[in-house]
């Protein structure tokens, strides 16, 4: 069982946000997103739990990024080698959903799940694993979906990146959207002009809206 932090309401919960970190940090990166998401979720609970793979002292990857090499990496390619190493931690992922859905007493439709980066493309994969749909997906300047999944349902999907992310290209969020629409996926994208690899408000206005209007379906 993946370890995690977490930000609980002082109500009982009816929902809950799980969120993915992207390579080389933790759960504490993204759990600092939790009050400003949860303003109008008095009932949502947030969770952010550590990738299986440990790297450094405090630092986790999903998959590995050893021979990644900006400068003479083709997207396209490397991505496919990256979405066939995601696959082996898909269960680590689901098995840690379950069990907050069982714990907490919340069904599948009422968890949204996101991700940032490495934990973007951790989302996508994960998520169809499920035989049954999450309320909604969002993939944070995600690391690119390039091959189709199987999909039994369609779900709301939003997708967030920077004009000028250059760890994780904008035209990664392009392909990922062509995937996901191909697999018959209601997907929406916020693009911020100027922004590098990472959330800024906007984004966080953004997501804190789509998981209002997700979780109050």
């Amino acid at each position: 069982m993946l370890s995690a932090v977490s930000f609980l309401p002082n109500r009982s919960v009816t929902s809950c946000v799980i969120l993915l970190h992207g390579y080389g940090t933790n759960g504490a990166d993204l759990i600092d997103l939790a009050p400003a998401l949860s303003k109008n979720l008095p009932q949502t609970a947030f969770f952010a739990p550590n990738a299986p793979h440990q790297i450094n002292q405090s630092g986790f990857e999903w998959f590995s990024l050893d021979d990644y090499r900006p400068d003479n990496t083709e997207l396209l390619s490397y991505a496919v080698t990256l979405q066939h190493r995601a696959q082996k931690s898909v269960n680590d992922v689901v098995d840690f959903v379950q069990n907050i859905s069982t714990k907490h007493r919340v069904p599948l439709e009422k968890i949204v799940l996101g991700g940032f980066s490495q934990g973007g493309l951790m989302t996508f994969l994960s998520a169809f694993a499920f035989s049954m749909p999450l309320a909604g997906l969002m993939g944070l300047s995600a690391v690119p979906l390039v091959e189709k999944l199987p999909s039994l349902f369609s779900l709301p999907i939003l997708l967030t990146h920077g004009t000028a992310d250059f760890t994780v290209p904008t035209e990664a969020m392009q392909m990922t959207k062509k995937i996901l629409t191909q697999m018959g996926q209601n997907v929406q994208t916020h693009l911020v002009t100027g922004m590098g690899h990472g959330i800024d408000d906007s984004c966080v206005r953004a997501m804190r809206l789509f998981i209002e209007k997700v979780i109050e379906k």
